[in-house]
């Protein structure tokens, strides 16, 4: 009989032989795909984030109050991800010239994500719609009658003293 593992997500005996091993633990097919999922999830746009906060705050790494805002915004209820909360900051400090303040962390990201992400959905959709859009130049010729244009200069009445009305309406 082989050896039996249990799965770290749910919590199910499986054989060893039947589980994929992700760093050191062992977890059923099912799972091990969403832990790819997730890890990819987690590392997609990582090193985007943690330069532009290191830059942003001019610090040499995040600090642990930092890492922790991170990992809880990946989280239910959120479910942010690297490049969104990268966004997120770009907008709020940059499109919306706030000041950086030292002492604070990533607060702002959960009351601004949903502001930015509007924000950048809007320049994608304008973008492609710019692209999308053809300019068609049409030439038109415009005649212009003289001889009419006099007659209507003409037909006008002459502004004159005694015809304006003084009374107000």
């Amino acid at each position: 009989m082989a050896k039996q593992v249990k799965c770290p997500i749910c919590n199910k005996m499986n054989d060893k032989a039947n589980t994929e091993q992700i760093g050191q633990r062992y977890y059923c097919k099912r799972c091990a795909d969403k832990k790819r999922e997730q890890t990819k999830r987690n590392t997609d746009g990582w090193d985007t984030l943690f330069e532009y906060i290191c830059k942003l705050y001019n610090i040499q790494t995040l600090t642990v109050m930092m890492f922790k805002q991170i990992k809880d915004f990946r989280k239910e209820p959120y479910n942010f991800t690297n490049i969104g909360m990268y966004l997120t900051l770009k907008y709020y400090y940059e499109t919306l010239n706030h000041e950086v303040k030292e002492d604070v962390g990533l607060g702002i990201i959960p009351y601004y994500y949903d502001r930015a992400e509007k924000q950048y959905m809007d320049i994608v959709r304008l973008e492609d719609y710019m692209n999308e859009f053809e300019l068609t130049e049409q030439e038109s010729v415009v005649t212009i009658d003289k001889n009419k244009m006099h007659k209507e200069i003409i037909k006008r009445k002459k502004l004159q003293y005694k015809n304006i009305n003084w009374e107000e309406e």
